[in-house]
């Protein structure tokens, strides 16, 4: 297993919460940018994270990138 995995952390405007896992940054990244203002419909926020599973399960997330959108 990596060391670090990214996530997007999805914010739906009917208040769940979707994550979707992804193992190349590069991949996670081309996915987050994929979104716009256009989504704004479906979600009220959308972030990309870093996972690092080096460190403590407490503190392994960091936020890269985040779109708000509303």
């Amino acid at each position: 297993m990596t060391d670090k995995t990214w996530l997007l952390r999805f914010e739906c405007n009917d208040g769940n919460v979707e994550v979707w896992e992804h193992v190349s940054r590069d991949y996670a990244e081309e996915q987050f940018n994929s979104f716009d203002e256009s989504d704004a419909d479906i979600y009220t926020e959308i972030q990309l994270i870093e996972r690092d599973w080096t460190k403590d399960e407490n503190n392994c997330d960091t936020i890269i990138e985040r779109k708000v959108f509303g």
